[in-house]
């Protein structure tokens, strides 16, 4: 876990670097009220601070295995659920799509049909009523309407 610990802290700290270039690019404060880039620039700042204490909490981590030959399939089955979600979001529309990950995501880490059917639903339910209803953030269409 060591290595593995060590290479997420890296990439978590190269990309709180990239977000808070990014986000000074974006204006920091504009007529002295925070600007588009206040909020990404702290996150940035905060992202960067927590990879840092990954890096120096794993200087004590066993040197094990990276991952763990079941670590790597359940990595590349949830990578191609991830990306049949993106084709599916075009067809079914992304809610939709995101209810059916959670699903297989259920069922694929152990739990039993009756929780996958709860959790499914239960999922599609809570993003319609949190995103559209509440928030009132309209979720991409695919081509079906939905």
């Amino acid at each position: 876990m060591k290595r593995a610990n060590q290479i997420s802290a890296l990439v978590l700290l190269v990309l709180a670097l990239y977000i808070g270039l990014t986000a000074l690019s974006l204006g920091y404060m504009e007529k002295n009220v925070p600007g588009p880039g206040f909020t990404p620039f702290w996150i940035s700042v905060f992202l960067g601070v927590f990879s840092l204490g990954i890096l120096w909490e794993s200087r004590s981590l066993p040197g094990t295995a990276v991952f763990s030959p079941r670590a790597l399939k359940v990595l590349a089955v949830l990578t191609v659920v991830g990306a049949v979600t993106i084709v599916l979001s075009y067809v079914l529309g992304l809610l939709l799509s995101l209810t059916f990950l959670a699903g297989f995501i259920i069922r694929y880490l152990g739990g039993s049909w009756k929780q996958t059917a709860l959790t499914t639903v239960a999922v599609g339910v809570c993003f319609y009523f949190l995103f559209v209803r509440f928030l009132m953030v309209s979720f991409p269409t695919g081509l079906l309407g939905i």
